[in-house]
């Protein structure tokens, strides 16, 4: 089964709660989806844990510009997967946490040895000017703009989100 729509998915949802009809509960929808898509994207704590949804259909191709050793974020990302800068020598450089990328400094290379994810941006050490493959998790599109890739192959992911927030 999958849900052609977000209608589909509000239908499915509330005939299993027993709410059809209920219109206090339905009027909740959107909170409840929205706190569901929040889920899946970044994960919940106690007392209902859930670990971020990071599949390969989340993974995401762009080429960034760094100027200085930073670039802008792209808005959809979640996770990065992989920097690869592009130059007549390729290299791949290797993530860090912000910790540890403030604690180490590299110089006298031309090609980053290094990047982390800080304050929107992506960093690389040594600082450097030119562009990157980057391949990282990004946001699946919301249910509300229609069906989205959860909604046609993982429908029961969806559905069961929903279902802890409106638990």
């Amino acid at each position: 089964m999958s849900y052609a729509n977000e209608a589909a998915l509000k239908s499915h949802v509330l005939a299993i709660v027993l709410r059809s009809g209920d219109s206090a509960f339905d009027a909740q929808w959107s909170n409840m989806l929205a706190a569901a898509e929040q889920r899946l994207a970044y994960g919940f704590g106690p007392p209902l844990k859930s670990d971020p949804l990071r599949i390969e259909a989340m993974e995401t191709t762009d080429t960034v510009t760094f100027t200085a050793g930073e670039a802008s974020l792209p808005s959809s990302y979640l996770q990065a997967r992989r920097l690869k800068w592009v130059s007549d020598t390729p290299c791949v450089p290797s993530y860090r946490t912000p910790e540890d990328f403030a604690g180490i400094g590299y110089s006298g290379s031309t090609l980053p040895i290094i990047f982390t994810v800080e304050d929107g941006k992506i960093k690389v050490s040594p600082a450097a000017s030119g562009t990157a493959t980057f391949v990282y998790y990004a946001k699946l599109a919301s249910a509300t703009a229609g069906q989205n890739w959860l909604m046609l192959n993982a429908p029961s992911v969806i559905c069961s989100a929903v279902l802890i927030e409106a638990w």
